[in-house]
C-alpha cells in the first residue's frame, strides 16, 4: 500500500512540473475561509466553521460533529478555473483527534452546490489525530470553472475534522 502511495505522488509531481497552483488555501485567516460555501446539507447545525483559535493555527477551519446527525455537511471552494486545458494536481488535508474516527470525502464539479459535485476524487478515511493527505487529478478545461467540494462524512456523535489544507 505504501509502495502504491509513493508511485501515485510520484506520477502526480511528474503531472504538476510546471503547473500553475489555481488555487491554495490553509486557512489561516478567516476571509480566506470565507471564499468557500458552506453547505449545513442535514441541517442539524454542526457543519464548517472558522473558528480564530489563536493557540492553535492548524485548527481553524473544522467539522464539528453532531450527536445525533451523522456528517453529511460541505465547504465548497470558490471557483478554480484553468487558462488552458490541463492535469490538476490536488491535495488535500485533515487531521481529526486521536480518540475518535473521522471520515471526508474529496469531490469535484462544475458549481459550488451539492447537485453540482459530480465527481469523488478521494476519501480521507479514517481521519485521526495525525495529518492525513489525499491527492487526485482532475482534467481542467481552459475557461472552465471547477469546484473542489469537501463533504464531512463522521458517523454521529465523533469530536472535529480539522481541514488543514487544499491545493490545486
Amino acid at each position: 500500500m505504501r509502495k502504491t502511495l509513493l508511485i501515485i505522488a510520484a506520477v502526480a509531481m511528474q503531472l504538476a512540473a510546471g503547473a500553475q497552483t489555481l488555487l491554495e488555501a490553509d486557512f489561516n485567516k478567516e476571509a480566506d475561509f470565507n471564499k468557500w460555501t458552506v453547505i449545513d446539507a442535514n441541517n442539524d447545525g454542526s457543519t464548517w466553521a472558522y473558528y480564530s483559535d489563536e493557540s492553535d493555527a492548524t485548527r481553524r477551519c473544522q467539522y464539528r460533529y453532531n450527536n445525533d446527525n451523522a456528517g453529511d455537511d460541505w465547504l465548497i471552494s470558490p471557483a478554480i478555473t484553468p487558462t488552458a486545458d490541463c492535469n490538476i494536481v490536488v491535495t488535500v488535508t485533515a487531521k481529526g483527534s486521536d480518540y475518535f474516527t473521522e471520515s471526508m470525502d474529496c469531490w469535484y464539479g462544475d458549481a459550488p452546490s451539492v447537485a453540482g459535485m459530480t465527481a469523488k476524487g478521494a476519501e480521507i478515511s479514517p481521519v485521526k489525530g495525525s495529518d492525513q493527505t489525499a491527492l487526485f487529478v482532475v482534467k481542467g478545461k481552459a475557461g472552465v470553472p471547477l469546484y473542489l467540494g469537501i463533504h464531512a462524512t463522521s458517523p454521529a456523535g465523533q469530536w472535529k475534522i480539522y481541514l488543514q489544507s487544499a491545493k490545486a
